[in-house]
């Protein structure tokens, strides 16, 4: 098993169940940072190997290594091999010169030095009056909450501002989610002259076809939850265009959508060898959808929850409230955590 950081330095991870795993070097300095344990294991093609990781997710772990001053590598299964899904890199993490303001004063970022787990920050508050710089020192956890909570007052203000210029766009929604959402819309109406359904974010049919020989349906899905166009051959998954961000997904898939181009992508994909139906994409019994606003059972708070398709209703809490999230990614995370519980009841003990 092995994953290339598309970064040099990079400390990689990987998932493995519902851990986030490191291997060797990478094991070692994060366990020593961390204050991780570590154990032994003989890993197929690396032998005896030192690995350590947590269950908390990919966030958490991301974050206290960069912490520490490492550029981070999140890799996942996909058809039989790992690929790097996020590429973190520290100099993101607390950027140099990035203006910061805290309590009324404002700061630029100097130097950070994460071996002594401290940032220099220059008060520029005071510059013009004194005539000479005033630096301060900070702990680099304390300045990253900082960077964190200036990143969000900067996008409530791109966010005021743009709602300021769209003016009529407006009304075609704010989130990225609505834009995807009223894309596909438009090119299903214009294509086949019909409306679409939202129920399942991570399957939202595009195109369908059948091949030749008439054999097979080739089917063309959107995946607004994992930002992904997905090519089927009888339900058998055998290409994806997989993108970073929604954003991208928008950008490089959705604001295109051409019939023609989509089929054409899928007949190029075809395997020469016969399909495998035990490789079959299995159907979820759970879906993500979005939340009603005027549901009396629905928490404030989130705007996505979980369908249950068993009983065609959310999926509650142990206090009968609709399980709510903020944002699709963390209610598809919380589905695999479903399916991983349902699998082990099915489990003969």
């Amino acid at each position: 098993m092995k994953l290339k950081a598309d970064h040099p330095g990079s400390m990689v991870s990987v998932r493995v169940g519902g851990y986030f795993l490191l291997y060797g070097e990478d094991a070692k300095q994060a366990a020593t940072d961390l204050g991780l344990k570590t154990v032994v294991q003989d890993i197929p093609g690396l032998g005896e190997t030192t690995v350590t990781g947590t269950n908390l997710g990919w966030p958490h772990l991301a974050k206290q290594l960069q912490l520490h001053g490492h550029n981070v590598t999140i890799g996942e299964p996909q058809d039989g091999r790992y690929q790097a899904v996020k590429n973190l890199e520290v100099a993101d993490f607390i950027p140099l010169g990035m203006k910061l303001e805290q309590d009324g004063r404002t700061f630029t970022v100097d130097q950070v030095d994460y071996a002594a787990g401290r940032v220099s920050l220059r008060d520029d508050t005071f510059t013009v009056g004194t005539g000479f710089p005033i630096f301060r020192s900070e702990p680099v956890a304390v300045v990253r909450e900082w960077v964190e909570h200036q990143q969000e007052k900067d996008l409530a203000v791109a966010a005021r501002t743009e709602e300021m210029l769209a003016g009529a766009a407006a009304a075609y929604g704010q989130s990225q989610l609505d834009t995807a959402k009223g894309l596909i819309s438009d090119f299903c109406e214009r294509e086949y002259g019909s409306e679409v359904e939202f129920t399942d974010l991570r399957h939202i049919g595009l195109a369908c076809t059948t091949t030749e020989d008439e054999k097979h349906i080739l089917q063309v899905d959107a995946d607004l939850v994992d930002y992904a166009v997905c090519y089927l051959i009888d339900g058998v998954q055998i290409h994806q265009d997989k993108y970073e961000t929604l954003s991208d997904l928008i950008d490089q898939e959705l604001s295109v959508l051409d019939f023609d181009s989509l089929i054409r992508t899928g007949m190029d994909a075809m395997p020469e060898e016969p399909l495998d139906q035990e490789k079959a994409v299995p159907h979820s019994r759970y879906s993500v959808i979005e939340a009603s606003d005027t549901d009396s059972y629905v928490p404030d708070g989130g705007r996505f929850a979980i369908l249950d398709e068993e009983t065609q209703d959310y999926y509650y809490d142990e206090d009968s409230w609709a399980k709510v999230f903020p944002d699709a990614e963390s209610a598809a995370q919380f589905i695999k955590e479903l399916e991983k519980a349902d699998a082990e009841k099915q489990q003969p003990t």
